[in-house]
């Protein structure tokens, strides 16, 4: 069988490392509440522990396009990786809960600048007509990822809460001196991206450009649904209103993320065939109809048909999304990619805090009301957006 000539040497690690830090990540996710509430914290530093890791990658986005931009993705990628394991060690000996805090929010500047140096080199280094899939693959690793680590971490759980973060520390050590070894003679990885004078994709570029506002706002989308909602809200939701048992909470997180690590790859092939424009309208379609069976039709089949069209929604639009900035950014470096990632980081801050208050305060109905009005702006974004590059 002929190998796929889409499929660069660099992909293939940069995939490896996203399943590695992913594991890991669902690793730690069991033991950060139960480690914050043994350094005697109460309910709120704990979700401040929980959102530092969100915050620290929303800071550091833009900045890490930059620095790859001018230093080169494996430098920084390295970097971005030796941060996480660094912190990451330091977060298990916390003595305090704000030591918990810093540590967690300098791990989520290690993951921005990783990812974010990853992304950039991907984006630039391969041609549109494969774009998508490598999208599509280097997404669903990490995917595959979060399935597994969250069992593995509740069984570290048992033997200390500060187990998960040294072993998560050592795993992402690891990728780092792989990636660094493995990318040594990458010419993507170790030069920087060469531009004319003044031909920068960066931010302010970029936010002029409709078609970027558009993928911007879908992403935003997913991240106020899908990866805030989802996890936060909905499972209120659940225990309370449905009244069913905690177990499926569990269940359907799980099968929800299964379900995107399947479609992930499966929506960049098709953002590829069809175009970025339909696969991504197509996402945003699925994000509101999982708004709507939970708005019309309150119960648990529709709260799990709900979280599988959520899955699907993310995939389709964060393939086809990514893959369209790629195309818009010709392989100018700058800011703009980095930004790009700050929108479902955005929508994952906004979307609980909003639509929790709103449930809070005038019914969960009022609530995912609202949460159906911004899925459906994201479709009309989706439907108007240029298709064409």
């Amino acid at each position: 069988m002929q190998k796929a000539s889409w499929l660069l040497p660099e992909v293939k690690v940069l995939a490896g490392v996203n399943f590695v830090t992913a594991v890991g990540f669902g690793i730690q996710s069991p033991a950060i509440p139960v480690l914050a509430l043994q350094l005697g914290v109460g309910a709120g530093m704990v979700g401040l522990i929980i959102s530092a890791f969100a915050l620290g990658r929303l800071l550091a986005n833009v900045p890490g396009s930059h620095a790859a931009g001018r230093w080169g993705g494996r430098r920084v990628l390295t970097f971005g990786l030796i941060v996480l394991a660094v912190t990451s060690v330091l977060a298990g000996l916390s003595q305090t809960g704000w030591q918990f805090a810093l540590f967690r929010g300098i791990c989520g500047v290690g993951s921005a600048l990783y990812s974010v140096a990853g992304l950039a080199v991907i984006l630039r280094a391969t041609p549109a007509s494969s774009r998508g899939k490598v999208v599509g693959l280097y997404m669903g690793a990490f995917y595959v990822g979060a399935v597994s680590g969250p069992a593995i971490g509740a069984l570290m759980v048992g033997l200390s809460p500060r187990v998960p973060f040294f072993v998560y520390a050592a795993a992402v050590g690891i990728s780092a001196l792989v990636a660094f070894v493995a990318l040594r003679r990458s010419k993507i990885f170790s030069m920087p991206p060469k531009a004319a004078e003044g031909d920068v994709f960066g931010v302010a570029v970029a936010v002029r450009t409709g078609a970027f506002r558009a993928a911007f706002f879908c992403n935003f989308v997913v991240g106020w649904c899908v990866y805030g909602v989802r996890v936060s809200v909905l499972p209120v939701f659940l225990l309370t209103v449905l009244n069913q048992d905690a177990r499926w909470i569990g269940i359907s997180l799980a099968g929800a993320a299964a379900l995107q690590a399947l479609a992930n790859p499966l929506s960049g092939a098709l953002a590829d065939r069809f175009g970025r424009k339909p696969v991504l309208a197509l996402g945003q379609i699925c994000v509101l109809a999982g708004t709507g069976l939970i708005v019309l039709m309150p119960s648990l089949h529709a709260y799990l048909a709900c979280f599988a069209l959520f899955s699907l929604g993310a995939a389709l639009t964060s393939t086809s999304a990514t893959a369209f900035v790629g195309d818009l950014s010709r392989g100018r470096p700058g800011g703009a990619i980095g930004f790009f990632q700050t929108s479902s980081d955005f929508g994952m801050l906004a979307g609980p805090a909003v639509t929790g208050l709103i449930a809070q305060q005038a019914g969960f109905q009022i609530a995912f009301l609202l949460m159906g009005l911004v899925a459906l702006a994201g479709v009309a974004s989706a439907i108007a957006m240029r298709s064409k590059v």
